[in-house]
C-alpha cells in the first residue's frame, strides 16, 4: 500500500493512504508529496474517559448529598421524636418533630375532637399551641376555675422529654388562671377529675314493703267498681233492718205481758 504525505510536522506527518484515509504517521524526515510504501502509523491518543468519569461520581455524589440533606430535614420537619397528651375533659394528642413544632394534632375523645375542630396547627410551636388550646377550652366552658390540665410527655429520648416536660409546665403555668391545677402527675390528675362522694350513713329502718298495683292491673269495668260509697250504705241498710226486728220483737213481747195480767 502507499501512502501520499501530504502534510509534515515535526514529530509526525499526515499520509493519504490509497483507500483515501488520512493517517498520523511518524515523520521520518518525510517531505510534501512524497510517495512512500511503508509508514510507522501513530496511534492517536485515546481520549481519556477521566473527566466523564469524574463528572459523573460528582453528579451521583451532589444527588446523594441532597438525598441525605432532603432526608435529614425530613425527618427534622415531619417525622414524630415525641408525643404530648393533653387532658382538661377533652384530651388531645399532638406529635412534636425534633425543632418542637406540632406536626399532628388528634383529638382522643369526642370532646377532644370538637376541641381542635378548625384549629390550625401548622407551623406552630408546642408552647403556643398549648396555651391556644388551653384558650379555646376556657372559652368553650372546658376549663374553669378550679379545674386542672395533666400534661403527658412521651419520647423514647429520655432528656428531650424531661425538659420539654418541665418547659411546657411552666408555660401553662403562667399563661392559665393560678386556680387551675397543671400537673403532669396522673394519680393527681384522677384524683381531680373523679374526688371522692362523702359516705352516706347506713339506714338500718327498713319500711314495710307493700307491692302497689300498677294502673294496668286494677280492674275499671262498671260492673266491677265497689267504691267505699257502696259499702256503707250497705252497712246502713243491714243496720236499719236490725233496729226494727228490734222494735217488733220489742213490741211482741210487750203485747204478750199485757195478756198474761188479765
Amino acid at each position: 500500500m502507499s501512502y501520499l504525505i501530504m502534510e509534515c510536522h515535526m514529530g509526525y506527518a499526515i499520509a493519504l493512504d490509497s483507500e483515501g484515509r488520512f493517517i498520523k504517521v511518524a515523520n521520518l524526515n518525510y517531505e510534501i508529496g512524497q510517495i512512500v510504501c511503508s509508514v510507522v502509523v501513530m496511534k492517536n491518543p485515546v481520549k481519556s474517559n477521566n473527566l466523564l468519569y469524574y463528572r459523573s461520581i460528582a453528579a451521583i455524589s451532589v444527588a446523594v448529598c441532597m438525598c441525605i440533606v432532603a432526608l435529614c430535614i425530613w425527618q427534622t420537619l415531619f417525622i414524630s421524636y415525641g408525643f404530648i397528651q393533653i387532658r382538661i375533659n377533652p384530651e388531645i394528642k399532638m406529635s412534636v418533630n425534633r425543632m418542637d413544632y406540632v406536626v399532628q394534632l388528634e383529638g382522643l375523645n369526642e370532646d377532644g375532637q370538637l376541641l381542635i375542630k378548625s384549629y390550625a396547627y401548622q407551623w406552630k410551636k408546642t408552647e403556643q399551641v398549648t396555651d391556644e388550646l388551653a384558650d379555646i377550652a376556657i372559652k368553650k366552658g372546658y376549663l374553669a376555675q378550679n379545674g386542672f390540665i395533666y400534661l403527658q410527655v412521651e419520647s423514647k429520648h429520655e432528656k428531650w422529654k424531661i425538659s420539654t416536660e418541665e418547659r411546657l409546665l411552666s408555660e401553662l403555668r403562667h399563661h392559665v388562671n393560678k386556680s387551675v391545677t397543671i400537673t403532669a402527675d396522673e394519680a393527681e390528675a384522677t384524683e381531680k377529675k373523679e374526688p371522692e362522694l362523702p359516705k352516706k350513713p347506713v339506714n338500718l329502718y327498713m319500711p314495710h314493703y307493700t307491692e302497689k298495683k300498677s294502673p294496668e292491673s286494677v280492674d275499671t269495668s262498671p260492673q266491677n267498681e265497689y267504691t267505699v260509697n257502696d259499702k256503707n250504705e250497705e252497712k246502713d241498710e243491714s243496720d236499719n233492718d236490725g233496729s226494727d226486728d228490734d222494735s217488733d220483737d220489742d213490741d211482741s213481747d210487750d203485747d204478750d205481758s199485757d195478756n198474761d195480767d188479765s
